[in-house]
């Protein structure tokens, strides 16, 4: 580490943030196969908001939102489209109501049958990302989003989870369903 960004290596550990933490962010960030090859923008982002943000998996969120780009480039079809399935408003007031922080992390505590519909709908979602051979994209609001890729990552395999913060400015997206909870 210390090769690559002495100055902020140096200005961010031990003092801002132990090597364990920011060991930690990494591993959020490895977890959804986000690159941390541009480690000296990870760890400048890391000593901007590490001062008054200690959740390591908060702080894996402002590193995604400045790897936007490449997020969203990862995903995008050869001719520059994001295709995606996003929630509905009722989900998504669902899921922020059963929105459960801990210390390892946040999670959804959905009811069974609501989880259950929700994980039924992705896998049918994915079907349409599988025919024109992408990796199925699930938008989820910023602030659920954490929870909403733990939750897709345990019950529904194969999802990449993007927050609106983290689709590229004049990125052309292609809505390919909405997820919702039937009537």
């Amino acid at each position: 580490m210390q090769m690559q960004a002495p100055k902020v290596v140096e200005e961010l550990i031990p003092s801002v943030m132990s090597l364990g933490a920011v060991q930690q962010v990494l591993g959020h960030l490895l977890r959804e196969q986000i690159s941390i090859r541009d480690l000296k923008t990870i760890l400048e982002t890391l000593a901007d908001w590490a001062p008054s943000v200690k959740s390591p998996e908060k702080l894996a969120e402002f590193v995604r939102r400045r790897f936007s780009r490449s997020i969203t480039s990862k995903y995008t079809t050869p001719d520059g489209v994001l295709p995606l399935v996003n929630l509905t408003a009722i989900l998504e007031r669902e899921m922020s109501e059963a929105l459960q922080q801990t210390d390892e992390g946040s999670f959804l505590a959905l009811e069974p049958g609501l989880a259950q519909m929700v994980i039924n709908k992705l896998a049918r979602a994915s079907e349409k990302f599988g025919e024109i051979g992408q990796t199925p994209v699930l938008l989820a609001p910023a602030h659920l989003r954490p929870a909403v890729f733990n939750f897709v990552d345990r019950f529904a395999p194969g999802y990449a989870v993007i927050s609106h913060n983290e689709v590229a400015s004049n990125t052309k997206v292609q809505s390919l369903g909405v997820i919702g909870i039937d009537d």
